[in-house]
């Protein structure tokens, strides 16, 4: 699924987005404009080849209880990678994703903010930084998240929970953090030099 040009488009409970693969990003849906609205939806086992596995966001995307699970990318964002546009979740969960370099749960980059709420990042594993998450220079409001069993590079990987870099902001509420792995700084990372 694109989503581009001014439209908004929303998906309802019950779709699966599964096993599809892209030559450059957004394995199971790209949204490069206009907005995406998804509720109860689940991704699993998505693949692009640059950027989001599961879902790639330029534009204003919100999620509602939906699932990202076991999606892949060869470099960032294994899950969900946003670079632009809002990103609003309440109840996202992102489970055994993967990157080969960065955030394999989510990666997230650039403008505008995201805001997660009550959302979960389990046993998701980045061969380089922030296995859970990786956020740079991006507003970031993380509200009850929890972060477990993640894991980033065990040579070099830093933040196996979550890597901060850049100035932006990143709030966190009521999290949990726990059994995450990483080379150093094995829950949360920040390092503005990244």
């Amino acid at each position: 699924l694109n989503v581009s040009g001014a439209e908004a488009v929303a998906v309802q409970a019950g779709v699966t987005i599964s096993g599809n693969a892209a030559s450059q990003q957004g394995g199971g849906v790209m949204v490069t404009q206009g907005a995406l609205t998804q509720t109860n939806v689940v991704y699993t086992g998505n693949f692009a080849f640059n950027y989001g596995g599961g879902l790639f966001a330029y534009g204003a995307v919100h999620l509602g209880n939906v699932v990202l699970a076991r999606n892949a990318t060869m470099f960032d964002g294994g899950g969900i990678a946003r670079f632009s546009g809002s990103l609003r979740g309440i109840g996202v969960n992102l489970t055994d994703n993967t990157a080969a370099r960065n955030g394999a749960g989510m990666y997230s980059e650039g403008g505008s903010s995201a805001q997660l709420a009550g959302s979960q990042f389990i046993r998701n594993a980045a061969q380089s930084d922030g296995g859970g998450m990786y956020v740079k220079s991006t507003s970031v409001t993380l509200d009850g998240a929890t972060f477990i069993s993640n894991t980033a590079g065990t040579t070099i990987g830093f933040g196996g929970g979550l890597v901060v870099t850049g100035t932006a902001p990143v709030t966190l509420t009521a999290g949990v953090f726990k059994d995450n792995v990483a080379y150093t700084a094995a829950q949360i990372g920040v390092d503005q030099l990244l």
